[in-house]
This record gives C-alpha cells, structure tokens and sequence, in this order.
C-alpha cells in the first residue's frame, strides 16, 4: 500500500513526478514569452517546497543530475538569458564577484586535486548554487514593480511550504499519536524564507503599503502560519538567528523615524493567531513541554554535549584541514572524498564528525581565511548596510519591505554561521535570491535614470 500524503514519511519519496514535468513545461514556456513571470514561478516553486522531497523528485535515469532543486534554478538561469538578451546589462556587485572567484579558485583546485569525480562535480554544483541565484536576482529585481511580484512569490511560496509542513505533523499524528521534539523536528520547510519575511515585518506598517482589507488580513494570517511553521520547525538555530534578527533590527533601524514607531500590535496578532492556530493543529498536546525541552541545551550541559558532539568533531576536523592547507584560501570547493565518504556514516560519530554542519570552519577548510571574511564578514555587513540606506529611503514600500527581510537574513548569518548555516551547500537558493534582490534595488536610482 502507497504512502498516504498526510503521511511525513511521503516527502522524502519525492513529489509526484508529474509535478516535475508541470513546472518545466510551464517555466520553459513562460521564458519564451514572459522571462519575468518564470522566474517568479521558479521563485515561488523554491519558497514552496520541502526541501528534500524537491531532491527526490528526478527524472529517471539522469535524476542524479537534474532534480527538482536543479529545474527550478535552471528556469531562474533561463528566464535571466531571455531578458539579459533583451534589455539588460548584466551587473554583479563586487562581493558577488569576489565569492565567484573564491568559487572558481575552489572548484578549479578540487579538480586538479581530485579529477572529474561525481563527488568533486557535485560539491562545485553545490556551492556555486548561492552566487547564481544572487547574480539573477540582483539583475532581475530592479524596481519597485519588481519588488513587489518578487515579494508575494516569496510569501505565498513560504505560506505553502507551512500548509505542507503543518500536514506533515497532522500525520505523524495519524501515524503514531506521539507527540515529541524526535517526532515533531523537521527541517525540510525552513528553506522558504518566510522567517525573514516574519522578523521584516514587526518594523514596517504593512497595511499602509497593502491597501486592500482583504489582502492585509490574508497577509497577517499568512505571516502568523509561516511563524508558526519556524517554531514547530524545533530548529534552535532558526529560533536564536531569528531572536538575533529581530534585536539587529530593532537597533539598526531605531533612527529611521518612518520606521520607529515599533508596529507591536502586529506581534501581538500574530501570536494570537499562532496560539489559536495550535489548540487546533495540536489539541491536547503538551507543547510547552515539547518547545522546552528543545532549550535544554542552553542550561543541561550533557544536554548540550550530546546534541553538538559530531559537530565539535566536524569542526576538530575542519580546523585540521585547513591548518594543513593554504590557511589564507583553504583546502578547496572539494575535502578529501575518503573523509567526506566517512562523514557520512554512522561511524561519523566518532570520526571525522558531520562535516558541512558547521557554517564557520566550513569556510575555512574550504576557502581559508579569504572565504570565511567574505562570506561571514563582508557579505551580511554590507548588505546590512545598503539595506539600511534603502529603508531609509522606501520605508513605504516593498522595496522598504524586501530590504527588511534581507537585513534581517544578513543578521542571521551573523550568528546562524556559528552553528549549521553557510552558502556552501544546496539548501541556498532562497538566500541567494533575497541578498540578490536587495544589491539589485541598491541601484534603483540608477535604474529609473537608465529608463
């Protein structure tokens, strides 16, 4: 008997394959005649997916080279040719090219290393994921129209992914009846953005920018269910990224006099949507005692040495990578296969540890200190700072809006890469396209002069 849709366990099956063919004979045809429209259904199709059900629905036969994750970024690809041949010059701001560099020095240091291998080609893949989406969304994210289409395919995109997530803990439910931090932990729905949608708007007045009724109160819904996915998510790097976040702005933006004014009766809304929206998605379930115990290791140390020891032997084995490498531009886009193999094995434990968990050291064993600077240093205290000038400027408008949401991202990296968050893996499309909609309005004066 087939897995059942309610079923979380369906997921990691993959979607329907007709789903895949849908989206590419759609995108395909909407690059042909409107290059804008498929990329925001690439947009969407990325906010709106779980993640790892997204890389199991692959065409057979070449699925190893073409899943879900890999079509929609390909339509993003397209969709950026269609209107570079048209009406734009290409334009990538400096850090984006220095990231490139690092990519292409990396990648070319890890073939020569390594060879052609399936294992050296797929991590190149891997990290030049975050540079490609950054560099179509800065070309393609221009203006305030833009801004806005941009924007909605991200939030309804993130409000699927919520809808799937909450049907994914309806039938753990069904399954087990057994409610816990094991049972409930997902984390296949954190990759749709929607939290940096969430955290943006405590420090804008939405419903001066949504002038619809109707709309507003489908976005309050919309933006308390995305919380509440985060939350249920049991991600502790989600929630104190998010914490940190939200203090970063708050700071960042407490000299804006448009946006001083701290929209509280929003915060409030929406937990009250989030409490009611729980007694019913989770009645008589002890919640309390399943978010606490996820806090546990901020106060239980065998609590803490228990949930982090492969990643301190991942970051042991980072470290002793990279001292053994150039430490100035690391190991290369590719570590030794054999330990790589290893990581990947229940022996991980007391091996090499889970590598690739660790944002921080996995920059440095990768691309040494040059790459741990740019990615962690350069790249979110630069974008927090053009996003600052924007909201200072557009404090009424998505481009206000989306700078919010990208500042509130660059904060989060700040802290998120202390622990499992970094752009050297394939979970980064989102990201990439939010920091490049954001460089991308940078030049939105520019861009008006140009027309």
């Amino acid at each position: 008997m087939g897995l059942s849709i309610f079923s979380p366990r369906f997921f990691f099956e993959g979607y329907p394959l007709a789903i895949f063919f849908i989206i590419g004979i759609l995108g395909l045809l909407l690059v042909i005649i409107r290059p804008y429209s498929a990329f925001l259904l690439s947009v969407f199709a990325l906010a709106a997916r779980n993640y790892h059900a997204a890389v199991f629905t692959r065409l057979p036969g070449i699925g190893r080279y073409l899943n879900l994750n890999d079509l929609l970024l390909w339509i993003c690809v397209l969709a950026f040719l269609a209107i570079l041949l048209t009406k734009t010059r290409l334009w990538a701001p400096r850090i984006l090219i220095a990231i490139f560099i690092l990519n292409i020095i990396g990648a070319c240091v890890a073939i020569v290393q390594y060879g052609f291998i399936p294992l050296v080609l797929q991590t190149i893949w891997w990290a030049f994921t975050f540079p490609i989406m950054f560099l179509v969304a800065a070309n393609l994210v221009v203006d305030e129209s833009k801004a806005k289409f941009f924007y909605w395919a991200l939030f309804v995109g993130a409000l699927l992914s919520a809808f799937q997530h909450f049907v994914s803990i309806e039938g753990q439910i069904i399954e087990t009846d057994i409610v816990s931090p094991a049972d409930l932990k997902m984390i296949s729905y954190i990759m749709s953005g929607g939290i940096f949608l969430a955290c943006g708007a405590i420090f804008i007045d939405m419903r001066k920018i949504i002038k619809s009724l109707r709309l507003y109160i489908f976005w309050i819904i919309g933006i308390s269910l995305i919380t509440l996915s985060y939350v249920l998510s049991l991600t502790r790097t989600v929630w104190i990224g998010a914490i940190f976040s939200i203090a970063g702005l708050f700071v960042s933006t407490r000299k804006i006099d448009a946006l001083a004014k701290r929209k509280i009766y929003v915060v409030l809304m929406v937990f009250v949507l989030m409490f009611s929206i729980t007694l019913i998605l989770l009645p008589s379930r002890d919640l309390e005692s399943i978010l606490l115990k996820q806090t546990r290791f901020l106060y239980e140390q065998d609590v803490f040495e228990s949930s982090y020891f492969t990643r301190k032997k991942s970051i042991d084995t980072d470290l002793r990578l990279w001292l053994n490498s150039p430490i100035i531009f690391g190991r290369g886009t590719t570590l030794p296969p054999k330990l790589v193999i290893e990581s990947q094995t229940e022996g991980a434990k007391v091996g090499v540890g889970a590598l690739g968990h660790v944002g921080f050291s996995t920059y440095l064993s990768h691309f040494g200190l040059i790459g741990l600077v740019v990615y962690w240093i350069l790249l979110p205290l630069l974008t927090i700072k053009i996003a600052r000038k924007i909201c200072w400027e557009h404090p009424k408008d998505y481009v206000g809006v989306l700078a919010l949401a990208a500042a509130a991202l660059a904060f989060f990296d700040l802290i998120a890469t202390l622990s499992s968050h970094h752009y050297l893996g394939s979970t980064s499309h989102v990201e990439g396209l939010i920091y490049g909609s954001i460089w991308g309005l940078s030049r939105i004066n520019e861009n008006k002069n140009l027309t």
